[in-house]
């Protein structure tokens, strides 16, 4: 059965905060007609569904190719017993759940020992009380509806530094603030100028969950590393409660042009084309031939960019180890980028270059320790991906050693 919808956790675990806390994740729909969406949370390893509820609105419009965020809630009770329990968010359209239908990958939280209270009269004075702070809650209320200052984002901003560079590559850091006039939960994202040509797609990059116990500013901090010279934004987008962008903080990188050419002095010889000692495997022809080459651990649910070398969640990302289920799990071309399996022999760019490269998921039982990838990059750029070590069970590292050949 085909699968309808991406869902991705922002993060595979919950940190409960007294028993309370929040999962965020990014459903994508990929089938081919509008349909109206439901997500519902199902409670595995133990855990109770009385815990967990879906955000209002649980049910969401969406189109082909179109990305919603849902978010689930925790709250486990005083006296739970200590232990690891589990989450999972199902998604499905609601005018065909039996088809348009898929499971998330579990998402993990913690629960430490705590003491039950104990059992007391009941106070009556409290009666009195409850009562006072009832009445004063509704005035409240009453007052907050028929108020134009309700409580709201006020500000969202951001910079860079540096805002040029002549040094290439060069990393840019970026400094983003946050502020609420009240006590809230924020989800953001960043957005860069990279992205723009996509922005209705998947490739933007995950959303983050901000808490805020009460009224204040919050610093988010990011990086950008860049190897080509032109000029470049990036941007701090809040998505809820309220949608609210910071400017766009602009940046230019200007690569230094080589200095002159300069000939390796040859020896005082006539070389005839025959000469066996005249070859093009050497170091510094075989430098010239590679772009990026290292060992990455992709943590599942995370991505990796082959270009760059290293673990990302943007539009850049090659290859995703996605998780639908605890079992079934798969190695998934991002974006434009393209896969096959070559076997457990090692082979070379010629030999990547006529596999037949495809957009299909790779199961991860169908790669062992020692099974060699070629992957064809969303830069266009050919890559040879050996898997380093067997992955184990769910929540599992793909372990891997890369060579990405250059242009």
């Amino acid at each position: 059965m085909p699968n309808y919808y991406e869902i991705s956790p922002t993060d595979d675990t919950v940190s409960l905060r007294d028993g309370k806390g929040a999962a965020a994740f990014t459903v994508r729909y990929t089938g081919q007609r509008s349909v109206d969406t439901r997500a519902q949370v199902v409670a595995v390893e133990g855990a109770d569904a009385s815990w967990l509820t879906v955000e209002s609105p649980s049910t969401k419009r969406m189109t082909p190719n179109q990305t919603q965020t849902f978010q689930v809630n925790v709250e486990v009770p005083q006296g739970t017993p200590a232990g690891r329990y589990a989450l999972r968010l199902d998604v499905m359209s609601v005018d065909n759940t039996d088809e348009e239908y898929d499971q998330g990958p579990p998402v993990w939280f913690e629960v430490e020992e705590t003491e039950a209270p104990p059992p007391s009269s009941f106070p009556w004075w409290l009666v009195i009380l409850i009562a006072l702070l009832l009445a004063l809650l509704v005035g409240g209320i009453v007052w907050y509806l028929m108020s134009d200052d309700k409580p709201i984002i006020t500000d969202v901003s951001l910079s860079v530094t540096p805002t040029s560079a002549r040094s290439c590559p060069t990393t840019f850091s970026f400094s983003g603030e946050i502020t609420v006039d009240a006590p809230a939960t924020v989800i953001y994202r960043w957005e860069r100028s990279d992205e723009a040509p996509r922005r209705a797609g998947i490739g933007r990059s995950r959303t983050v969950t901000l808490t805020f116990d009460e009224p204040g500013t919050k610093t988010v901090t990011g990086e950008w590393q860049l190897n080509e010279a032109g000029t470049y934004w990036k941007q701090l987008h809040v998505l809820g409660p309220e949608a609210m962008s910071s400017e766009q903080a602009s940046f230019t990188l200007r690569c230094r042009a080589p200095g002159p050419h300069r000939p390796i002095p040859i020896p005082d010889r006539e070389i005839q084309p025959a000469d066996p000692r005249v070859t093009l495997d050497t170091p510094v022809i075989r430098a010239l031939l590679i772009h990026q080459q290292g060992t990455l651990a992709i943590r599942q649910t995370f991505s990796a960019d082959l270009d760059a070398g290293t673990i990302t969640s943007a539009r850049g990302a090659d290859i995703f180890f996605q998780a639908r289920t605890a079992t079934e799990r798969f190695i998934t071309p991002r974006s434009d980028a393209l896969i096959a399996v070559a076997g457990r022999q090692e082979i070379d760019r010629a030999g990547c270059a006529a596999l037949n490269l495809r957009s299909d998921p790779i199961p991860i039982q169908r790669v062992p320790a020692g099974t060699y990838l070629c992957v064809r990059t969303n830069d266009g750029r050919l890559s040879r991906v050996r898997v380093d070590q067997t992955v184990g069970p769910s929540p599992g590292v793909l372990r891997i050693t890369y060579l990405t050949w250059a242009n």
